[in-house]
C-alpha cells in the first residue's frame, strides 16, 4: 500500500491546469453562498491594498487523491469551483453548467446556481480576479484511506462539513467503482431537509433504547453533529462482507435498530426511509410523491393507506402539528416507528392515537421543553420502545390510549377552569386552549351533544366534568375512524 504524501507550493492557476482534476463522487454539492464569495473578494480586495513587494495570497490547502492519472479534490472543492464561476462569468457565461468549468465531474451535477453566480456579478472585485497571483499548498496522496481520513477531518474554509456529508463519504468509499455514481446519485436526489431530518430522527430511534439502556439524555447531551457520526460511522461494523442484506421487519421494511456495516448496507437503510419520510411528511401533489410511491412499489392497500392518511389528517392539520415543534417532531420519529414495524396497515387510526397521546403532554405540563417530552416519553413510558417491541396495533393504541388516561382529573380541571381567565398570561395556558379548539375543530362532525355549543360553553362543561374529557377525547377519535372508513366504503 503506497502511503506516499507529496506536497508542492504552486498557484491556483497551475492547480487548474494539473492534468484529470476531477470531483468526485462522494463530494458534496456546490454550498458556497454570497457570504463565503464576498469573504473571498473581500480578503482579495484588502491584499491588493498591501504595498509591494508582497508574497502571493495564500488560499489554504488542497488535499487531492491520484489514481489512474486523474487528480480526485479530497479538500478544497469549493474554493476551486468558486474559481472556476469566477473565470467562466469573466468570460461573460451568464448561464453556467458544470461543463463550463475546467475541472471534470466524476457523476453529473446540476447548474451552478444563479444566486451564486449573481453574488460574483455584483462584486466588482471579480473582473481583478487572478488566479496567477493566488497560492495554495498541494497534498497528493495515494492511497485512497489516507484520502478519506484527510477527508472527514479537514474543512479549512468556508462551510464545514456536515455529518450528513461524512456519512456519505464514508460510505461510498465501501462500495466499488461500478456502484458508487448510482448510489452517488441516488443519495444527491434526496431532498436535503428531509434527508438531515432522517438522520436526525434515525439517530435518536437507534439511541434511544430502554432495553439496552441507551436513552434520550445521551443523545441530547452531546453535540449533535458528534453524536449523528458516531452513530452512522463509528459504530458500524467495518466487515464488508453481506453489507448488501438489511434485516427486514414484518412489515418487509428495514429493521430499524438492526447492526449496519460499511458501504451500500447502511447508504440503503438510510435513503430508504428518506423516501419513506417524504411520502409522508410531504405533500400528496409533491412533485416525487408519485415517483417515490413507484421505486418503492407499495401494494394498492398501502397506496389507498397513504391516501387517507393525507386527506383526512396530515394534510389538513399540518399547520397546527407543526405549531408545536417538539411534539410534532416526536410524532414523526413515533410514526416512522409504526410504520416499520407494520408497514402502511392501519395508518390513519394509528396516527390520530398517537396525535392525541402525545398532544396530551401540552395539557400535562405547564412548561412543555424537552425534558418534559422525555421524563414522560422516553423514561416513564419509553414510547419508541413500545412500538417497536409490539406485535399488534391494538397494543401501540392501547398504550397510546393510556397516556391520555394518566392526566389526572385534576390537571383538566385546573386548565378548564383558567382557559377564560383574562389575568392568566400563562403561555402554556395558551397553548392548551389552542389544542382544545383545534380538537374541537378538527372533530366537529363527531361532537356529543355537550360539545354542540360555543367554545366557552364546551369548556365550562369540562371544568364542571374534567374526567369526561378522557373518555371523549378516545371516543371522537373512535367517530372519526369510524366516519372515514364509512367514507371509504361508500367511494
Amino acid at each position: 500500500m503506497d502511503n506516499s504524501v507529496e506536497v508542492e507550493s504552486i498557484t491556483l492557476k497551475e492547480l487548474l491546469n494539473k492534468n484529470g482534476l476531477t470531483i468526485p463522487a462522494y463530494q458534496r454539492h456546490y454550498v458556497w453562498e454570497s457570504e463565503q464569495i464576498n469573504q473571498l473578494f473581500n480578503d482579495l480586495a484588502e491584499y491588493h491594498q498591501t504595498p509591494n513587494p508582497k508574497p502571493l495570497y495564500y488560499l489554504g490547502n488542497i488535499i487531492l487523491h491520484n489514481e489512474n492519472g486523474k487528480n480526485y479534490i479530497v479538500d478544497g472543492q469549493q474554493r476551486i469551483t468558486t474559481a472556476c464561476i469566477i473565470q467562466a462569468v469573466q468570460n461573460n457565461h451568464t448561464e453556467i453548467t458544470t461543463e463550463d468549468l475546467s475541472i471534470h465531474y466524476e457523476i453529473a451535477r446540476e447548474n451552478i446556481p444563479k444566486t451564486c453566480i449573481n453574488a460574483i456579478t455584483s462584486n466588482s472585485q471579480y473582473k481583478t480576479f487572478d488566479p496567477t497571483i493566488i497560492n495554495v499548498t498541494v497534498i497528493t496522496v495515494n492511497n485512497i484511506d489516507l484520502a478519506h481520513n484527510f477527508f472527514e477531518h479537514r474543512n479549512a474554509t468556508g462551510k464545514p462539513l456536515s455529518a450528513k456529508d461524512i456519512i456519505k463519504a464514508h460510505h461510498l468509499r465501501a462500495i466499488n467503482k461500478e456502484n458508487r455514481q448510482q448510489y452517488a446519485r441516488a443519495w444527491e436526489a434526496l431532498d436535503d431537509n428531509a434527508l438531515n431530518d432522517t438522520i436526525s430522527y434515525l439517530t435518536v430511534i437507534r439511541s434511544c433504547n430502554s432495553i439496552k439502556n441507551r436513552q434520550f439524555d445521551e443523545y441530547e447531551s452531546n453535540n449533535k453533529e458528534d453524536y449523528i457520526k458516531q452513530c452512522f460511522i463509528d459504530n458500524i461494523s467495518s466487515n464488508k462482507a453481506n453489507n448488501d442484506y438489511l434485516l427486514k421487519c414484518q412489515s418487509k421494511l428495514p429493521e430499524l435498530r438492526q447492526p449496519l456495516s460499511a458501504g451500500k448496507n447502511t447508504l440503503d437503510y438510510i435513503i430508504h426511509y428518506t423516501q419513506i419520510y417524504n411520502i409522508l411528511f410531504r405533500p400528496e401533489d409533491s412533485p416525487t410523491f408519485t415517483k417515490i410511491i413507484q421505486q418503492l412499489q407499495l401494494t394498492y392497500n398501502d397506496k389507498k393507506a397513504l391516501e387517507l392518511f393525507h386527506q383526512h389528517f396530515i394534510d389538513k392539520n399540518l399547520g397546527y402539528l407543526q405549531s408545536e415543534y417538539y411534539l410534532y417532531e416526536l410524532f414523526k420519529i413515533s410514526l416512522i416507528c409504526y410504520i416499520s414495524r407494520f408497514g402502511f396497515q392501519h395508518l390513519l387510526e394509528v396516527s390520530l392515537y398517537l396525535f392525541i397521546g402525545i398532544y396530551s403532554l401540552r395539557i400535562h405540563y405547564d412548561t412543555l421543553m424537552k425534558s418534559s417530552i422525555k421524563d414522560k416519553l422516553f423514561h416513564q413510558k419509553p414510547i419508541l420502545d413500545n412500538i417497536l417491541y409490539a406485535y399488534t396495533t391494538d397494543e401501540i393504541i392501547n398504550y397510546l390510549k393510556e397516556i391520555v388516561s394518566n392526566v389526572s382529573t385534576g390537571q383538566y380541571k385546573d386548565y378548564f377552569s383558567s382557559l377564560y381567565d383574562q389575568e392568566s398570561k400563562v403561555r402554556g395556558k395558551r397553548k392548551v386552549k389552542n389544542l382544545l379548539n383545534f380538537l374541537l375543530k378538527y372533530f366537529e362532525n363527531h361532537l356529543p351533544e355537550h360539545l354542540q355549543k360555543e367554545r366557552k360553553e364546551s369548556f365550562d362543561y369540562y371544568e364542571d366534568n374534567p374526567e369526561h374529557f378522557k373518555r371523549d377525547i378516545i371516543q371522537l377519535v373512535e367517530h372519526k375512524i369510524n366516519y372515514i372508513k364509512g367514507y371509504k366504503n361508500d367511494e
